[in-house]
């Protein structure tokens, strides 16, 4: 790990230095302590090696997005900030465990004058509104707590199932890294959809659309600067759903999360799938996103997790 991170984040070495030489004194000088350390830097190094320009450095994802002109369902930046469109270039990142990114792309959102596009705009708009009489105590906490990032927010679960039914080393660092290998995939995939479909956000449709179009409406949560479909936290919460599931069996036990964008919210998951559902809710409560965008993330996280998984070469666990 020191190895990995004094490469990609070279600024925060002397940190780093200071924390590795605190394990190292911890575990004593025994020869094999510096002979795993040693093997650990080989492997980092060539795993540094093999991702070589994998398009996942920041200025690879963050390339410069021109959006195409205003027209109805098309993106654009948003409110209150109208913020630059950020992650433009993830979508074109190289996975790590699936070969073929186009083979797990969702199909289209629903057409604008389909049924279930005024049903979700309609949702939306009265549970998602910064001011909604509609959203209850308990939605808004939910909303809140889940606007956090997918990482900070899963840190906590992926925690509780190396502590709980994860036995053995081997078992244990092989959830860690197909956790991040699967949902870093399934963020791939997200962002290659989000910017293939360019769909517009609540808020730009509640604002401009032709449905009892409302240039005051304003979401709970300040809506991210890249394109709506589909949601991007529920299509990590699909794919950490399935690899959890899949490599940790159930939670040994009540797993407690807390949250920094929601003080004294904490939350309590006996089944995986509850944090999928939940964060399926959150999106929509927070006037972010369409419920058919979460629901399909939610199954796009869960197909490229399980097609993952199926391509490991470390099988069987």
């Amino acid at each position: 790990m020191h190895e990995a991170l004094t490469t990609l984040a070279p600024a925060r070495t002397t940190d780093l230095d200071a924390a590795l030489a605190a394990t190292l004194d911890r575990l004593g000088p025994a020869a094999a302590v510096r002979a795993a350390v040693e093997s650990g830097r080989d492997a980092a190094r060539g795993v540094l090696a093999e991702r070589a320009g994998d398009g996942l450095d920041l200025a690879s994802v963050n390339r410069p997005f021109t959006p195409p002109p205003p027209a109805p369902g098309v993106w654009q930046p948003t409110p209150p900030g109208f913020a630059a469109a950020v992650q433009a270039g993830q979508g074109d990142a190289r996975p790590f465990l699936i070969d073929d990114v186009p083979a797990y792309l969702p199909g289209p959102p629903p057409a604008l004058d389909s049924s279930r596009y005024a049903r979700d705009l309609a949702e939306s708009r009265a549970v998602g509104a910064a001011q909604s009489s509609r959203r209850t105590d308990r939605q808004t906490d939910m909303a809140r707590f889940w606007a956090q990032t997918s990482l900070t927010g899963y840190t906590g679960a992926l925690r509780a199932a190396i502590a709980g039914r994860a036995r053995g080393t081997a078992r244990r660092v092989a959830l860690v890294a197909l956790f991040h290998a699967a949902t870093v995939d399934a963020q791939i995939v997200t962002y290659a959809a989000k910017y293939r479909d360019l769909r517009w956000r609540p808020v730009t449709a509640i604002r401009t659309g032709d449905i009892a179009p409302d240039p005051a409406w304003t979401p709970l949560i300040t809506t991210p600067a890249h394109p709506e479909y589909p949601s991007g936290h529920t299509t990590y919460a699909g794919a950490a759903e399935i690899v959890l599931r899949t490599l940790a069996g159930r939670p040994a036990g009540p797993v407690e999360l807390t949250s920094p964008t929601a003080a004294g919210v904490t939350l309590t998951y006996r089944d995986w799938r509850e944090l999928t559902r939940d964060n399926i809710d959150a999106r929509v409560w927070s006037g972010i996103h369409f419920r058919n965008t979460d629901e399909v993330g939610a199954a796009v996280g869960r197909l490229v997790a399980a097609a993952g998984l199926a391509r490991w070469d470390g099988r069987p666990l």
